[in-house]
């Protein structure tokens, strides 16, 4: 299978990378919190806060400087959790469900267990690419994997 990367899509125009990128983080606000802005979750790996569920860590590695009150402001939660896709689709060369699955289950997972089966079926990926489904058709249509 070849898969149409991300950062492919970034090239032919600003504007509508935008509007793809919106549509990604759309997709994820709505998977991890349903946009509820006081969202937490607490798992073994730590809390997650706001609609993005991003972690304070995470947060602060890609810059953040504010008090944890401030991660359940909606703006200031997407600038982060937006600066942390964006950082794993570079991290995973733009394979952009790569770069999902480790927004879900962190990069060592991801590394350590890769998934190999149709990202359509992955439990966190697929619930994404539904979403993304409804948001954006036409982006959709462009990421889906080709034989």
């Amino acid at each position: 299978m070849i898969y149409v990367t991300f950062l492919a899509l970034l090239l032919p125009s600003v504007g509508q990378a935008d509007d793809n990128f919106n549509c990604i983080t759309s997709a994820l606000i709505k998977v991890e919190s349903s946009g509820n802005a006081n969202a937490v979750n607490t798992t073994p790996r730590g809390v997650s806060h706001g609609v993005m569920q991003i972690q304070l860590s995470t947060a602060q590695d890609m810059g953040f400087k504010g008090k944890l009150k401030d991660l359940y402001k909606p703006v200031i939660n997407k600038i982060y959790g937006t600066k942390y896709i964006q950082w794993l689709l570079k991290w995973h060369h733009g394979d952009l469900f790569a770069a999902l699955d480790s927004y879900n289950r962190g990069i060592d997972k991801v590394a350590k267990f890769p998934y190999k089966g149709d990202w359509k079926q992955h439990k966190y990926v697929g619930k994404i690419l539904e979403q993304m489904e409804t948001l954006c058709p036409t982006y959709y249509a462009q990421i889906l994997p080709t034989k």
